[in-house]
């Protein structure tokens, strides 16, 4: 049963404090992971393996794009894209092969950003460019989707750059948390938000 309004619902308030420690990715994740039914909680498990550095691979990114979920293959058609051009343009040698089955051809308006947000200099304006960057795709890429698995899981991608950027900067985090608030409660009113 595909309830995911209700799995929207029965997220845990969402606050924001100093200490933050009402906001945890993997408590988000597992709640929802455990009201999903099985056929499409493992898209939430294949997400976290694209997570972990360690598990990309052309053979990660081949199963990754031959996925039957549009949401899996375009976010980790992205991905190759974002992290094959960062090595080209920082120069670096660990290059992640393109799965000789796909043609991926780099979106040029996209590219064009990426090259820009590459060349900067200051390393965590970097870094928070390129979330940004990320966070706008994962929007776009789900631009037309209500109450599905897609949405869950642009939900994830995003909740985890907010967790991130909590551990990195507490104000760039917060600006991030009441943004991924904002969208939840543009999407569905019954999350209820509780600022203190």
């Amino acid at each position: 049963m595909r309830n995911y309004e209700y799995i929207i619902a029965g997220l845990p308030d969402l606050e924001f404090k100093e200490d933050n420690k009402k906001f945890s990715y993997e408590k988000i994740r597992d709640i929802i992971k455990s009201n999903c039914p099985e056929t499409e909680a493992k898209y939430i498990d294949l997400l976290d393996l694209g997570n972990d550095e360690n598990n990309l691979s052309e053979k990660f990114y081949a199963s990754a794009l031959e996925c039957e979920n549009s949401f899996i293959r375009n976010y980790f058609k992205l991905d190759l894209q974002i992290r094959n051009l960062k090595v080209i343009f920082l120069k670096r040698q660990d290059l992640v092969v393109v799965p000789s089955n796909s043609k991926i051809e780099p979106d040029p308006a996209e590219e064009s950003q990426l090259k820009i947000i590459f060349g900067m200099t200051d390393l965590v304006a970097r870094e928070l460019a390129l979330d940004k960057f990320v966070w706008d795709q994962v929007e776009r890429l789900t631009i037309f989707n209500y109450f599905d698995i897609n949405k869950i899981l642009a939900f994830l991608v995003k909740a985890r750059i907010v967790d991130r950027w909590n551990s990195l900067d507490k104000k760039t985090g917060e600006e991030m948390f009441r943004k991924l608030v904002d969208e939840v409660r543009g999407t569905f009113k019954g999350v209820e938000y509780k600022e203190k």
